[in-house]
């Protein structure tokens, strides 16, 4: 399976601060089946910005445990870019870590809260223009789209690609995104899953309960299919 979207890399922001937390939370995942999994601490000016070289040094650290660890992941370097750190006051791309073989992908996040529809379009536009496709990740969670669901179709006819959080689906951000993923899903809107994880509780007992419910949803034939052209998109070799 493929992971699209964790906070796994200990210490570059709010998800584990300890290599031990780290090497938990990835076994837990290779366990469950993830063989490929997105590593993507936040990138937000003046907070977080961990560069590309912060995030492929880090990969590599936590990388260099697996083999005493018997871990058989694969991990994936990304940034989860908050929309207004994307660019940088020359109006360059700022020094983030995009992902995908073939071509860059972006890892975007929306604000929770409301903002300017128009503000996300434009940078998506701009993105577009540099030859970067655009991942928005846990859609489901910005109450601006949620309570606009046409602005899902908008985006995925501008070929937006939508990732869905795991643990929505056993309402760990509450009913509304809960209901918003399962409708996604249905309507066979999304481009793949993502764990999220920040903790090991959430490697170890939620993600499993989301496992469950998501094959209720769509199926494990569904399920395998999303992931496969997930990877396939990425360029990820199975």
């Amino acid at each position: 399976m493929l992971d699209l979207h964790s906070h796994i890399l200990p210490g570059l922001d709010d998800g584990p601060q300890t290599e031990a937390e780290s090497i938990t939370m990835i076994k837990c995942m290779d366990k469950l089946g993830f063989k490929h999994i997105v590593a993507s601490p936040h990138y937000i000016q003046g907070l977080y910005e961990n560069s590309s070289d912060i995030v492929s040094s880090a990969v590599k650290n936590i990388w260099s445990r697996f083999e005493e660890n018997n871990i058989s992941t694969q991990i994936i370097s990304a940034n989860e870019v908050f929309i207004d750190s994307v660019f940088n006051d020359s109006g360059e791309m700022a020094d983030f870590h995009v992902c995908g073989r073939k071509c860059p992908f972006i890892l975007l996040e929306a604000p929770f809260n409301s903002f300017m529809i128009e503000t996300l379009y434009n940078i998506i536009f701009e993105l577009t223009n540099k030859q970067v496709k655009v991942i928005l990740v846990h859609p489901e969670r910005s109450m601006e789209l949620v309570r606009h669901f046409h602005l899902f179709e908008e985006l995925v006819a501008r070929d937006v690609k939508l990732q869905v959080n795991l643990m929505s689906l056993i309402g760990a951000y509450g009913n509304h995104s809960r209901m918003v993923a399962e409708k996604l899903l249905e309507e066979n809107m999304v481009f793949g899953i993502g764990s999220d994880i920040h903790t090991v509780k959430q490697a170890a007992h939620d993600i499993p309960k989301a496992l469950i419910r998501i094959n209720e949803l769509i199926g494990e034939v569904r399920l395998s299919l999303m992931m496969k052209n997930a990877k396939e998109e990425l360029g990820v070799c199975s």
